[in-house]
């Protein structure tokens, strides 16, 4: 016979949460790069997005110019991880 098994069996939750506790700090992001990996998934639409970010950086640094990007998203959707990776 099978036992039974509950979603809240398979997923680590926390007894509590807080507004704050899901938003990433971009400087602690960056200095904790372990914990800012840790859950991150890059999806292949975000890998060429890396992609596209790196050839502008690439491309300001050989160019020695200033370049200008914006990074747009509702509030939530993993913008300063992305910086942060």
């Amino acid at each position: 016979m099978m036992a039974n098994v509950f979603i809240k069996d398979l997923l680590d939750l926390p007894e509590q949460v807080s507004r704050g506790d899901f938003v990433l700090r971009l400087t602690e992001g960056v200095t904790r790069p372990d914990e800012t990996l840790r859950d991150y998934v890059a999806t292949q639409q975000l890998v060429g997005c890396f992609d596209t970010a790196m050839g502008l950086i690439k491309s300001a640094l050989e160019q020695r110019s200033s370049k200008a990007a914006y990074l747009h998203g509702s509030f939530g959707s993993g913008k300063s991880h992305f910086m942060a990776v």
